[in-house]
């Protein structure tokens, strides 16, 4: 019988290879070693991410709390972005801007009228400054002006005596002392500059004003003794209404806010205008246009010579035989003190009363140059001669002469077009609709 069974092959493990047993043990190690791992990082993970988290979320807020302060003073609601500033600040208190953040929460309050708080605030923002930091000189006036406002004037003395600024430097001239503050004549200057620049802008933005000649007008010492005193009344007068309160009236808030609200629109329009402002180019297309406004009517040049009282026209005439001895007669009398004599250049307009010999010149226009009159010309009770030194036909002035005039119609005429148009572009942009009925007109 055959024996059909196979025999039984075995390989035996490779030289220096694992058994089963062994490598399953190995396997078992190596993936707990690779989870002691797994959470090891995890752990470092989580903590650094748990402290990241917080630190960013913080700085969120007060990031958030910065965004809403720009854009409530965008809006011009000052004491709102104030206390957004002071919340910003609560949730970052280390931060490198904190000086300068109290300094514009300060402002803010200043502006929204809040003078106690402001001053607080500027007080908050000198703390830990260092000496050397600009913004020292401008928390020092604006910490007094708070103070001033409050009618703390003791502690607005003894704050400017703290501070350098509350003294004047070595060689500057002080030319008066109240209150703890020195008023030097650098001061005085600007002071004065500034009255000048603000009655040249009431008088409206086509006015026509030379501010040097204004300037120089006031440098004499009278002018400056005289504003000086008239600007400490004032001054002093508003110290004391401070003091009292007056400030807080609800009446005097009210004509105040007019007034800002009619400053800010005046500003306004100056702004406009200046886009507007006038070539030679322009103010010559203007004369050109309008050149029946420039003319002038016939006019006539005259030396006139007043005669004393009594005396005879014709003994003065006698000793008169040229227009050269009637300029002498006229220069020699002209020396003379009596207020009732004397003599003057000047231009007679046809058709015009003359402020001087009212409408007795007219006679004039019938005289030749060079020619003198034969009988006294009367008005209001006195007597002249007149000598004719040149005539003028009628005409359009020459643009030189008239060019300030040119200027102020053409300013004048641009303000009224520019303020009917920006009138209408803003009654569109702030959906204005007046309802109330025109007023009637007679015709």
């Amino acid at each position: 019988m055959t024996d059909t069974t196979q025999p039984r092959l075995e390989l035996g493990p490779p030289p220096d290879s694992l058994t089963p047993r062994e490598r399953r043990r190995l396997s078992v190690g190596a993936l707990g070693g690779v989870l002691v791992v797994l959470q090891v990082t995890l752990l470092v993970w989580l903590m650094f991410f748990s402290e990241r988290s917080a630190e960013p979320s913080l700085s969120e807020t007060a990031r958030e709390w910065r965004e809403t302060a720009l854009q409530l003073e965008e809006r011009r609601l000052h004491a709102g972005a104030a206390d957004a500033w002071v919340q910003s600040l609560s949730l970052s208190p280390e931060s490198d801007e904190r000086s300068a953040i109290w300094y514009r929460v300060g402002d803010l309050r200043r502006r929204s009228e809040d003078w106690s708080a402001a001053a607080s605030a500027f007080v908050q923002a000198e703390v830990g400054l260092k000496e050397s930091d600009p913004l020292r000189a401008r928390i020092g006036p604006a910490l007094i002006d708070c103070l001033r406002r409050l009618g703390l004037e003791g502690e607005v003395g003894r704050e400017l005596a703290k501070r350098a600024g509350g003294e004047p430097s070595t060689g500057e001239v002080v030319v008066a002392r109240f209150a703890g503050e020195a008023l030097t004549e650098a001061d005085l200057d600007r002071l004065i500059e500034r009255d000048v620049d603000r009655r040249i802008a009431a008088l409206g933005p086509s006015a026509t004003v030379d501010r040097q000649l204004w300037l120089e007008q006031r440098r004499t010492a009278d002018s400056r003794r005289q504003f000086l005193e008239q600007w400490l009344e004032v001054e002093l007068f508003g110290r004391r209404a401070r003091e009292l309160g007056i400030d807080r009236d609800p009446d005097y808030r009210a004509a105040l806010e007019l007034l800002q609200s009619q400053l800010l629109a005046n500003r306004y329009l100056e702004q406009e205008l200046k886009i507007i402002e006038p070539t030679r180019i322009d103010l010559e297309a203007h004369y050109q246009a309008n050149a029946s406004r420039w003319a002038r009517p016939e006019r006539v040049e005259t030396t006139v010579l007043a005669l004393r009282s009594g005396e005879s026209a014709e003994d003065v005439l006698n000793a008169i035989d040229s227009a050269e001895a009637f300029r002498t007669e006229a220069a020699r009398r002209s020396k003379d003190q009596q207020r009732e004599s004397g003599w003057s250049e000047m231009e007679i307009e046809r058709g015009g009363a003359h402020p001087l010999l009212g409408r007795t010149g007219e006679v004039l226009f019938d005289l030749e140059v060079g020619h003198w009159t034969q009988e006294p010309l009367v008005d209001s009770g006195r007597a002249y001669l007149a000598l004719v030194e040149a005539k003028h036909p009628a005409g359009a002035a020459p643009f030189e002469e008239v060019e300030t005039n040119v200027r102020a119609d053409y300013m004048q005429r641009k303000v009224s077009e520019l303020t009917e148009r920006l009138q209408k572009e803003l009654l569109t942009r702030y959906d204005v609709r007046i309802e109330m009925p025109e007023a009637s007109r007679d015709d």
